[in-house]
């Protein structure tokens, strides 16, 4: 903190703090992208050339 991008600690957990929402904002939209694949109709090809799935 004393030379770094901090000037306190509550700057330090406040960024902590707002990093974690920020994924837990982003696990939520995978997580319902997750579930709109999953309920949406099957789809049998790829349009995309050189598909790999590892």
């Amino acid at each position: 903190m004393d030379n770094g991008r901090y000037t306190s600690a509550i700057e330090v957990v406040r960024e902590g703090l707002r990093l974690l929402q920020e994924d837990e904002q982003r696990l939520k939209i995978l997580r319902n992208g997750l579930v709109d694949g999953e309920e949406s109709d099957w789809v049998e090809t790829s349009t995309r050339p050189n598909l790999k799935l590892h």
